[in-house]
Order: C-alpha cells, then sequence, then structure tokens
C-alpha cells in the first residue's frame, strides 16, 4: 500500500479580506519579509505591462559592495549616515545559511549575524545556536542593535561589539547588497550614497539593476476571483452561503504559482498538437484573451514590495483588469528568517508570498512558512 502522504498545502499561511475597501495595509500580507530576490506580476486581460509598473522597477538600482569586511557595519561614521538616517537594506550574498557568516540590516536598525561556532566564540558576541542547526556542525545567531542609544562610541556597548568583530575581521568578510532610502528631507541625497561610502574606503562596488522577463498566454481561463472571495461561493452555477475554505483559495494561489512558472493551463483537446498540461483552473472561472506575467530579478528591499502593491491597487479599478496576482520570492539564505523544523524539510529555505488584489479592495494573500491564520 503506498503510505499517506501529507497535504501539500501544510506550510501555507492564508489571509483574507473578503469585505471592499477603501483602506489598506501593504505590511499585513508581507508579514517578516525584508528582503526579496524575485517578484512576479500576473494580469489577465493585460496586452503589455502598464507604465507604472514598468516606471517602478525602472527606478530600483542597488549595489553590492565587495568583500566587505563586517566591522566596517558598525563604524559610527556609517551608522550616523546610513543607518540612523533614512531606512537600510543589507543582506550577504553568495553565503550559505547553513554554515554560518551571513549577515542582515534591517530598517529597524538590526544586525543580524549567523557564524560558525569557532568564529562566533572567537568573537565573543552574546547570541544563540540558530534552530535547527547540526549537532555536529553548530550556527550560532547574533542580533546588535545599532540604533540602541547607549550604542556610540566611548559607551561598553558599542566598543565590545567593535572589539569582537575586530577579533574575527579575516573570517567575517562577504559581498553585502544595499539599498539604501534617504528620509524625505534629504533633498538632493542619492540613494547610491552608501555604494560612494564604501568606495571611498577602497571597496570595490557593483551598481546593479533588476533583470526582467516576460511571459503571455492566450485564450485561457482564469479564477473569478470577485465569485470566490464573495460572502456566496458559486458551486455548479448555483449560489450558496457557504464561505470558501483555506483549500478553496489554496487552489488558486496553486494555479498562480503554475502560471507564474509558464505551466500551460489551457484546457487539454485530443487534437492539441503539442504536450498540454492536466493541471485545470479553480472553478468558477471565466476565459481571458490574453495574461500577462512580468519577472523581476535583483534585490529589492520591502518597501518596493509595498509600493509594487499600492500601485497596482490604486490602478486596478482604472485598468479594468478582474484582478492582480503578485508572488514574491525571498533569499533562500536570509538570516532574519527564523528556520522552522517544517521550514528545514523544504528543498527551499526562501520565504514566498503570493497576493491577489481585487479592483474593489478585496485581497488574499498566502505566506510560507506558515505563521498564524489570520483573517480580517
Amino acid at each position: 500500500m503506498w503510505p499517506d502522504f501529507p497535504s501539500l498545502y501544510w506550510d501555507v499561511d492564508v489571509c483574507v479580506s473578503r469585505s471592499p475597501s477603501t483602506t489598506w495595509d501593504s505590511e499585513k500580507p508581507l508579514g517578516s519579509l525584508n528582503f526579496a530576490h524575485v517578484m512576479q506580476v500576473c494580469i489577465p486581460n493585460a496586452y503589455r505591462l502598464p507604465d507604472y509598473v514598468r516606471n517602478l522597477f525602472l527606478a530600483q538600482q542597488y549595489q553590492v559592495v565587495r568583500s566587505l569586511t563586517l566591522k566596517e557595519l558598525v563604524a559610527w561614521d556609517f551608522l550616523v549616515a546610513f543607518v540612523k538616517r533614512g531606512s537600510l537594506f543589507g543582506l550577504s550574498v553568495n553565503t550559505d545559511l547553513s554554515t554560518g557568516q551571513c549577515v542582515a540590516v534591517t530598517p529597524d536598525g538590526k544586525l543580524h549575524l549567523t557564524s560558525q561556532e569557532d568564529v562566533f566564540h572567537s568573537t565573543g558576541l552574546e547570541g544563540s545556536v540558530r534552530a535547527k542547526s547540526s549537532k555536529g556542525h553548530k550556527v550560532y545567531e547574533s542580533t546588535i542593535d545599532l540604533v540602541r542609544d547607549c550604542f556610540y562610541p566611548g559607551k561598553k556597548n558599542y566598543e565590545r561589539v567593535v572589539q569582537a568583530l575586530t577579533r574575527a575581521e579575516a573570517d567575517l568578510v562577504c559581498d553585502v547588497a544595499f539599498v539604501w532610502q534617504p528620509p524625505s528631507e534629504s533633498g538632493s541625497v542619492s540613494p547610491l550614497s552608501v555604494g560612494e561610502y564604501f568606495r571611498k574606503r577602497g571597496y570595490s562596488v557593483d551598481r546593479c539593476e533588476a533583470t526582467y522577463a516576460f511571459a503571455q498566454q492566450f485564450s485561457l481561463p482564469v479564477p473569478k476571483m470577485a465569485a470566490i472571495l464573495s460572502d456566496d461561493s458559486v458551486a455548479d452555477g448555483k449560489t450558496t452561503d457557504k464561505i470558501p475554505d483555506d483549500e478553496t483559495l489554496l487552489r488558486v494561489q496553486e494555479w498562480l504559482g503554475a502560471v507564474v512558472c509558464g505551466v500551460d493551463c489551457r484546457p487539454s483537446s485530443e487534437d492539441a498538437g503539442e504536450f498540454v498540461s492536466t493541471y485545470s483552473c479553480p472553478e468558477p472561472s471565466e476565459e481571458t484573451g490574453q495574461l500577462y506575467v512580468g519577472q523581476w530579478s535583483g534585490f529589492f528591499s520591502r518597501t518596493c514590495v509595498q509600493q509594487l502593491l499600492d500601485v497596482l491597487r490604486q490602478n486596478l479599478p482604472k485598468e479594468g483588469f478582474p484582478f492582480c496576482g503578485v508572488v514574491v520570492h525571498g533569499f533562500d539564505d536570509d538570516p532574519t528568517q527564523t528556520l522552522t523544523e517544517k521550514h528545514s524539510q523544504l528543498l527551499a529555505r526562501a520565504p514566498e508570498t503570493s497576493i491577489v488584489l481585487l479592483p474593489d479592495g478585496r485581497y488574499c494573500s498566502f505566506r510560507s512558512p506558515k505563521d498564524v491564520v489570520r483573517r480580517s
């Protein structure tokens, strides 16, 4: 006999807003996500990428500082210029969280560091064993509050951290990607100033832009999201008072994931001359003439994700699109994400969030790894 396999949906957190609303909190669907590696947008009835989406991504640039000594991240002039002013997003790249030596800087002024056991003990920093570290290979994590009132030169807390990172200076080196958003009152200060700061300190700095790709599918069914998120669900052409459960909604997430991956979801026919997937669109559905999928890869801040959701929500009523789907992929080796036992069993550790927006303000979101099921 075949064993009982667990549900594929066991690690997805579902959040639903079924009431039309003019208010919007783009923080809620994103959870603890700080950084995004890939962003995908799926728009039914769109024949090209809307200009407001294109312009948003054209303005997104990030910089990668090569072989950065991590003690530079606690230099006082750096803290004053970039951590205490504006919003700084920083994440190590080309690193492996399972072996340590990963770092992240978040807009709340926190420095997140993971390191191997020998390096951790050599620094003398406070910390703990990261969840799911193996007995034979322990990885420690430390969090340093860079904006604490007592964290400045001359104070024991600050000097202890500087000395700790200096002791392990040779081991704590990695490439770090940065996005800095200057404070609104800064006027003409460039967001690229953080790269110029490190360039003057002798580091090699690469200025990067997101890579873009798109795909189109024609004459295919898409879910009737307005009906699915309605208080009345539709089954076999009849309206019932039953609110769809999470299983119904998760089929929408599955469909969205299939579409952005290029799966052909059109109904198959015996006369088809090419292979057509047997996967079908969730019901109720309707046919759309064209489906546009755009994908951007690079390093994006949480703020960029929020801006994308905001601009789509603002323009959906004007465009006449039935809905818009957004899929956001985080980084595998993000030290700000907590690894759960179930999460560690996944082939990819990167967090993923899928969001479906409707023109009337309703939405549903799906986030993995699972947190707590919430409904509004």
